[in-house]
Formats: C-alpha cells, sequence, structure tokens
C-alpha cells in the first residue's frame, strides 16, 4: 500500500468516526475539500507539509499516519 493510500484511509476512518464534514476537517488541516476529495481517491498524494497538518487535525502523531 502506498502511503498516498494509507493517509486516504486514515483520513477516512476519522472521518466516519468523528462525524465530522469533509469541509470542517480540511479546514482544520488547512488544505481545501477538493484537495482531500483527491488524497481520498488516490488521484494525489499530499506534500510532507500537508501530511503534517492532517496529523494534527486527526489527533495523531504524524508516524502513525
Amino acid at each position: 500500500m502506498s502511503i498516498g493510500n494509507h493517509i486516504a484511509n486514515r483520513i477516512q476512518e476519522h472521518l466516519n468516526t468523528s462525524n465530522e464534514s469533509k469541509s470542517a476537517f480540511a479546514r482544520r488541516a488547512r488544505v481545501t475539500p477538493g484537495a482531500i476529495t483527491l488524497y481520498l481517491q488516490g488521484k494525489r498524494t499530499p506534500k510532507p507539509d500537508i501530511i503534517i497538518r492532517i496529523a494534527d487535525a486527526i489527533g495523531v502523531d504524524v508516524r502513525d499516519l
């Protein structure tokens, strides 16, 4: 599994368990909702600085993504 797919799975897991909207999560991660959609679809892999922001928004250490 690629890093991008693993991160997408963690984002989807978070969205499913938290009932947070994609838009609200995107705001907290400081990315666009469109970017989150592309990550979830596997069409784009987030850059390292965005991976850190995603981990912070989920509330996990970046190594746990």
